[in-house]
């Protein structure tokens, strides 16, 4: 009789897990959430203005977002979301930064090469924090980014400007920049549509941003 409450009690543990695994949202308080076996890493950085999700570059990534085949040659690869202007001509000029949070901008999808491993990355980010999640939701998030991008008539991508280096590309987006709207609201509604619990309703500041990540990811450098 022990044995099979025993046995029960497992089972039934076993089904919980099962139940809690297919639920549509992951949970902020659950540090280790519950990822397919066949799972991919991702992570968002901070360095200085902005922040950015940074991917290991690979033939799957490159397929899933074409614009970075341009950097298909470096080891990661940093795609962030911000103010046209200022963005990519990033300054102390308050005149710049006031346009861009005051009203509505146009934007740019900034795409960096890095050859560096991620242990050097660390060096010169303000912060970086890991995720893992799993196949499908790694689609989701390229879908979320791609999604983001503006294309002309051709259906191709709009390249706004480059870094002498190649490293450094910007693209045209098709989003508006503004207060409430910010390359930290951004990455929080790439993550939301993956299916973490993040609010991004009020989610204006990188802060506010490590705030949310810090109960959902591992957390590799805080400054």
């Amino acid at each position: 009789m022990f044995f099979r409450i025993k046995y029960l009690i497992l089972a039934l543990t076993l089904l919980n897990g099962y139940l809690y695994s297919s639920s549509t949202k992951i949970a902020k308080s659950d540090r280790n959430n519950f990822y397919n076996d066949d799972s991919v890493k991702i992570y968002v950085i901070k360095a200085e203005w902005h922040t950015a999700f940074l991917f290991e570059q690979n033939d799957s990534l490159i397929k899933q977002i074409p614009a970075f085949d341009e950097l298909k040659n470096f080891n990661f690869v940093d795609i962030g979301w911000g103010d046209e202007e200022f963005f990519q001509n990033p300054s102390d000029d308050i005149y710049l930064g006031a346009k861009a949070i005051l009203y509505p901008t146009p934007s740019v999808i900034r795409i960096a090469g890095m050859i560096s491993k991620i242990e050097s990355i660390l060096r010169w980010v303000d912060y970086c924090v890991e995720l893992t999640i799993s196949k499908t939701q790694f689609i989701e998030l390229c879908r979320f980014i791609n999604e983001s991008f503006k294309f002309d008539e051709n259906d191709n991508l709009i390249i706004t400007s480059k870094r002498p280096s190649g490293a450094v590309i910007f693209y045209k987006s098709k989003l508006k920049y503004h207060l409430f709207n910010t390359c930290n609201t951004w990455v929080g509604k790439g993550l939301e549509q993956i299916g973490f619990d993040i609010d991004t309703g009020g989610l204006i500041t990188a802060e506010q941003l490590l705030d949310e990540l810090m109960e959902i990811g591992k957390v590799l450098k805080v400054e």
